[in-house]
C-alpha cells in the first residue's frame, strides 16, 4: 500500500512539472520580443506565407527539424543517453527543443516532408504480400530529385544534415523489411542532393555500416558515423545526436557547417525557398527549429498496379482475386479476416478522395490557419471526412492532366494524429498560390473548382 501510494505520489509530481514546464514554454513563445518581423511571420503578398507557432511537442514532431550550429549544439547529449534512461526515435526531437521556438510554415509546399514508411503500416498485415507491387511503385518515381522538390535550384553547402539509418536485417527496422529501408534511404538522399548535398548517416550495426560505405551504392554521404556499442536500435537516434555534436566540435571537416538539418532516412524532403527557412532558423534573437510538415502517403488501388489482387493463402480470404469493395462470403471469423480486408477499405477511402495534381510547385499552395497549433483541435477532421484531401506531386515530363507512373503516391493535404486518423487540414489550391491570406476564400474556390469538375 505504502509502495502504491508512493508511486502516484511521484506521478502527481512528475504531472505538475511537466505542467510547469508547458506553461513556461508557452508563455515564453507568447512574448513579443522573441518574435521575427512582420514579413517572417505574417508573410507578404509576394513571396512568403509565413509561419506559425507549434510549442505542442506532439503536434510540432516531424521526425525532422532546421536549426543554426550553435542551437544544435546548446542542447548537449551526454554519451550516457546512448546506454541509460528513456530512449526512442522521437527523443532525438524533443531533447533538442528545450524552450526553443518551434515554427511551421503556414503554406505547407514551402516547406515539408513525405514519410515513406507510413505507406505500409496503413496496409497493416497484408504490407509483406504487396510489397513487391509497392516498391515497384517507388522505383517509378522520377520527381524526387527535380524542381518538383527544390523549384528554387539554390543549394546550400553550409547545412549538414544528419540521420540516423538502421537496416540490419533480423534486427528491429521499425515497421518496413530491409529491402523497402534501403529504398527509402535512396529516394530520401536522391530528394536531399539538389538543397542539402552534405548529408551524413549514424548507423548502429556492422552490416548498416558496410552497405553506406559500399562506392558501389552510389549513396554518396559526406561522412559516415558511427555508434556499434548502442543497447538497441530506438537510442539511435541519441546516438546520431551525440556523434554529430562531437564531428560540429572536434572533427576540422565539419567547422564550415553553419546550420543542421536533421531528419530520418524514410523522409523524401520538399523545400521551395531554403534561403527564406535558413534566414529564420538563423535568426539571433532566438533558437529557432523550423519544422517541416510530415505529410503521410495514402495507398490507392491504381498503385498496386492493374494485376488482380491475390491473397491466395491469407486467413479469411474468401477468392483468390479479391477487390475492393467485395463483402466476406461467409458470417463470422472477422477477426481471422481483418488483415484481408485492411487494405481493401483503405483503398476504397482513398480512391473516393479529392485529389489535386500539382504540376507546378511554385504556383500551388496549401494553406494552414495562422493559430498556434495547440491553440484548439475543433477544426480537425477525421480521415473519412471529406474535407480530407489528397494531393499528388506530379512527374515533370509527364501530361498535366494525366497520371504518370513517376508522380509521388497520392497525399494527405494536412497533418496530425495519423495513428487516429484525425487531421488539421490544409487547404489546397494547386494553380494559383495566393500567399495564403485569405484562407476562407481559398478554401471556398477549391471547393467550387472541385464541384466544375
Amino acid at each position: 500500500m505504502v509502495l502504491r501510494w508512493l508511486v502516484v505520489a511521484l506521478a502527481a509530481v512528475d504531472g505538475m512539472k511537466r505542467e510547469r514546464h508547458g506553461a513556461d514554454v508557452a508563455s515564453w513563445v507568447r512574448d513579443r520580443t522573441h518574435h521575427l518581423n512582420a514579413s517572417e511571420e505574417a508573410g507578404d503578398e509576394s513571396s512568403f506565407a509565413g509561419t506559425y507557432e507549434c510549442p505542442d511537442a506532439g503536434e510540432a514532431y516531424s521526425a525532422a527539424y532546421l536549426c543554426t550550429r550553435a542551437v544544435f549544439l546548446q542542447s548537449e547529449v551526454a554519451e550516457k543517453r546512448l546506454f541509460e534512461g528513456l530512449a526512442n526515435m522521437e527523443g532525438a526531437s524533443h531533447t533538442m527543443w528545450r524552450k526553443n521556438r518551434l515554427l511551421k510554415t503556414v503554406d505547407m509546399f514551402d516547406f515539408f516532408i513525405e514519410h515513406l514508411s507510413w505507406y505500409e503500416r496503413r496496409l497493416g498485415g497484408d504490407a509483406e504480400s504487396l510489397r513487391a507491387r509497392t516498391l515497384r511503385r517507388l522505383k517509378n518515381y522520377t520527381y524526387r530529385d527535380s524542381a518538383a522538390v527544390n523549384p528554387s535550384g539554390r543549394a546550400r553547402d553550409d547545412v549538414v544534415v544528419v540521420m540516423p539509418y538502421y537496416a540490419t536485417a533480423g534486427g528491429d527496422s521499425g515497421h518496413s523489411a530491409l529491402e523497402s529501408r534501403r529504398a527509402y534511404l535512396k529516394l530520401t538522399l536522391e530528394s536531399l542532393k539538389p538543397t542539402f548535398p552534405k548529408y551524413t548517416v549514424c548507423v548502429a550495426t556492422e552490416p548498416d555500416h558496410a552497405y553506406v560505405t559500399d562506392a558501389a551504392n552510389g549513396l554518396g554521404f559526406y561522412d559516415v558515423l558511427k555508434r556499434f556499442d548502442i543497447t538497441k536500435p530506438s537510442r539511435l537516434g541519441f546516438a546520431t545526436l551525440y556523434t554529430a555534436q562531437q564531428a560540429l566540435q572536434h572533427d576540422p571537416r565539419w567547422a564550415g557547417f553553419k546550420f543542421v538539418f536533421y531528419t530520418e532516412s524514410d523522409q523524401i524532403l520538399h523545400v521551395r525557398d531554403v534561403n527564406q527557412l535558413l534566414h529564420i532558423a538563423g535568426n539571433g534573437a532566438v533558437p529557432n527549429h523550423v519544422l517541416p510538415h510530415r505529410v503521410m502517403p495514402a495507398p490507392r488501388r491504381r498503385d498496386m498496379g492493374p494485376e488482380p489482387l491475390d491473397w491466395t493463402g491469407h486467413p479469411g480470404a474468401d477468392s483468390l482475386n479479391a477487390e475492393a469493395g467485395d463483402a466476406p462470403k461467409k458470417p463470422g471469423k472477422a477477426k481471422a479476416r481483418r488483415n484481408f480486408r485492411w487494405p481493401l477499405e483503405e483503398f476504397a477511402r482513398n480512391d473516393a478522395k479529392t485529389l489535386h495534381r500539382v504540376v507546378d510547385v511554385t504556383r500551388a499552395s496549401c494553406c494552414f490557419d495562422r493559430a498556434p497549433c495547440a491553440k484548439h483541435r475543433s477544426h480537425w477532421k477525421d480521415g473519412r471526412d471529406r474535407a480530407v484531401e489528397l494531393f499528388q506531386i506530379a512527374d515533370p515530363a509527364s501530361s498535366p492532366s494525366d497520371e504518370a507512373p513517376g508522380d509521388s503516391f497520392a497525399l494527405v493535404a494536412g497533418e496530425g494524429n495519423f495513428l487516429r486518423q484525425h487531421f488539421r487540414v490544409c487547404a489546397v489550391n494547386a494553380d494559383a498560390r495566393d500567399f495564403c491570406h485569405d484562407q476562407n476564400r481559398t478554401r471556398s474556390a477549391t471547393r467550387k473548382a472541385n464541384l466544375r469538375r
